[in-house]
């Protein structure tokens, strides 16, 4: 018999942080396929049969209820992504309410630091592209490390246009030491608003180094040899 036997029953247990990678867009945090996301577990590699769904997800929380207090110590958070949302790094707190066993009394555990997710890749970002007539309209994208780096692309799309992005360039993999050239033609569509444009912004999330990546976005008009680079901001 454990301290854990005699003094604590269940506990619940809180964890803040950003969660929001967990979801897809046309899903919502109490799907179960989202709960499924966000589980404990008791091997390291979050690939085992005594995995714990998460009870409630949010943006920026992660609930476990009726956690039984010999898992207390032993499991792991884990998180998946949805589809190739991309995760972003971050700190993430803990929070423990015991439910100790009767005539017991345990003090609650506030939120504490637990960990912390960092940043392994690099991103992208084209604030703004247009798709004019008479314009080609491309991203650019170098690798200039000795490794394939895979990529997604998504939108950051203006208020009252609806964007899609879809093709065979929305992910892929930039070859070591080349440059891979996207027409954006092939990869966005815009429905815009009222008053509004055909343009969005672009963020490219991509599995390497920022020493290694690079891009531009770039405007060529065919018929005037009229050309514009715009170097995208790297996070």
């Amino acid at each position: 018999m454990t301290i854990d036997d005699l003094l604590l029953d269940t506990s619940d247990v809180t964890f803040s942080g950003d969660f929001s990678f967990v979801k897809g867009a046309s899903e919502a945090y109490t799907d179960n396929a989202v709960l499924a996301r966000v589980f404990l577990s008791p091997d390291a590699d979050c690939d085992d049969a005594g995995d714990v769904n998460a009870s409630a997800v949010t943006a920026s929380s992660a609930a476990f209820n009726n956690i039984a207090a010999a898992n207390l110590g032993t499991h792991h958070l884990c998180l998946n992504p949805e589809g190739t949302v991309a995760i972003p790094a971050g700190t993430y707190n803990v929070a423990v309410n015991y439910e100790p066993d009767t005539g017991y009394t345990v003090t609650d555990l506030a939120a504490t630091n637990f960990g912390t997710i960092k940043r392994n890749g690099t991103t992208l970002v084209a604030p703004l592209t247009n798709q004019p007539a008479g314009w080609s309209s491309r991203l650019v994208l170098t690798n200039n490390g000795a490794s394939d780096r895979t990529y997604a692309v998504t939108a950051l799309q203006e208020d009252g246009s609806t964007v899609t992005l879809s093709g065979e360039a929305l992910n892929g993999t930039i070859l070591a030491g080349r440059t891979k050239v996207i027409d954006l033609s092939a990869l966005v569509a815009i429905v815009p608003g009222a008053g509004l444009g055909t343009r969005t912004g672009l963020q490219v999330v991509v599995n390497g180094p920022a020493s290694q990546v690079s891009g531009q976005y770039q405007l060529v008009n065919g018929a005037t040899g009229n050309l514009s680079n715009v170097t995208l901001v790297q996070k």
